[in-house]
């Protein structure tokens, strides 16, 4: 591995990560971090990595550090901001998103980080309807939208559920708040 270069290391993390080898996927990228500690591609990677096998402490560290090299790198921090909210970190998630709501009407990051802020204050109704919108102008990363669409049937169901799930989530019971963020963290394991 000491022959590879940071773009080999980087390839060969992302083909491990296809095929769920998680751990060469980060050691690939460690190694390519080890390299060259600035590149916030990398650091993005390895958040998302480390998040996919429930790491979450070294996710959110890598994804603020990702944040802090590029802050224009959308994606990154629309998916840290999803994870601070699946673990009920809802008002630094708020912080972390705002920056993509004052983005333009149309970009697909507005629409998503929108839809996370409003489910966040529980207006699933409007949530959906905003990640759909959001879902229909991204045509840029469909992973992208195969998560969101997870939590959109998530949001579905709960909409269409019985009286007692609906009364239990107007009681606003904690079990039904770690319900929203088991459907969120489930984006990531899959």
């Amino acid at each position: 591995m000491e022959n590879l270069d940071s773009e080999e290391l980087l390839h060969l993390a992302m083909h491990a990560s296809s095929q769920n080898r998680h751990d060469d996927a980060i050691q690939h990228l460690k190694t390519a971090l080890s390299q060259d500690t600035n590149n916030a591609f990398v650091n993005y990677l390895l958040a998302a990595e480390y998040a996919s096998i429930a790491f979450y402490d070294r996710a959110l560290t890598y994804f603020e550090t990702t944040a802090e090299l590029a802050p224009d790198l959308h994606v990154a921090r629309l998916q840290w901001g999803l994870l601070l909210t699946a673990l009920d970190q809802i008002d630094k998630a708020s912080l972390v998103l705002e920056p993509l709501v004052s983005l333009e009407e149309d970009n697909f990051y507005r629409q998503f980080a929108n839809g996370l802020q409003l489910l966040i204050k529980e207006d699933l109704e409007s949530s959906r309807d905003a990640i759909k919108k959001a879902i229909s102008l991204n045509d840029e990363n469909v992973p992208l939208n195969q998560d969101f669409e997870k939590i959109v049937k998530e949001i579905e169901a709960r909409l269409s559920g019985d009286k007692q799930q609906a009364q239990t989530e107007e009681d606003g019971d904690d079990q039904d708040k770690s319900g929203v963020n088991s459907f969120l963290l489930s984006s990531y394991n899959n």
